[in-house]
């Protein structure tokens, strides 16, 4: 996954792509990255430790391959490294989805 990411976002287009082509390209990328190991194969984890454990190595192993990171981690497990984060320093919330929506400000309150 990770020189299939590096071939993908070093390709020679990749920056002058549209904003929601290059968006596809790397939720492809993440869903890629999510999809194994299958749950069938799992057996002394539970998902959300397996999605850990695959955020963590992401990180690890990109740090481990360039002096310079890459946006590897990110792009691919950026919801787990941020979860990882935020339960590190003890103090976090958790909300849905249809909840954090309704954290935008309409732009006739901004001004």
């Amino acid at each position: 996954m990770y020189r299939q990411h590096s071939e993908g976002v070093r390709h020679k287009n990749f920056t002058n792509m549209v904003i929601e082509r290059r968006q596809d390209r790397l939720r492809n990328m993440s869903s890629a990255f999510a999809s194994k190991p299958t749950p069938g194969t799992i057996r002394y984890f539970s998902m959300t430790d397996v999605a850990r454990v695959r955020a963590s190595y992401a990180y690890h192993y990109d740090w481990t391959q360039k002096s310079s990171p890459t946006r590897f981690p990110w792009d691919v497990a950026m919801r787990d490294l941020g979860l990882i984060k935020s339960q590190a320093h003890g103090s976090f919330k958790a909300c849905t989805s249809a909840f954090y929506d309704k954290f935008s400000m309409r732009s006739s309150v901004l001004g």
